[in-house]
């Protein structure tokens, strides 16, 4: 079984983009981190929506976003702070409030 996967993020604000291989026991947001990338968050906690994105392809885990609802989850939000990939993703940031 694969235990990285290749996670692209595009930020919407600035327009770049980052390409990373994290591994799928950790947390999205906190790899990213690791190599040296800061992204928005606030709680860490799947409370808030700091880390929001919008996800363009791929699947991730995120049994604790309690920021998002069900029906957000299904239209494919996502929050980095407690999102695992479960394969390669491809994610934008968003500027939902």
């Amino acid at each position: 079984m694969n235990s990285t996967y290749k996670v692209t993020i595009r930020n919407k604000e600035t327009g770049k983009i980052y390409q990373e291989y994290v591994d799928c026991n950790e947390y999205i947001l906190k790899e990213f981190e690791k190599k040296g990338l800061y992204l928005p968050f606030s709680c860490r906690n799947g409370c808030c929506t700091s880390c929001a994105v919008k996800i363009i392809s791929g699947k991730l885990d995120q049994p604790e976003a309690m920021g998002v609802s069900q029906a957000l989850k299904d239209d494919g939000y996502a929050l980095l702070c407690v999102a695992k990939a479960i394969e390669d993703l491809e994610v934008e940031t968003t500027y939902y409030d």
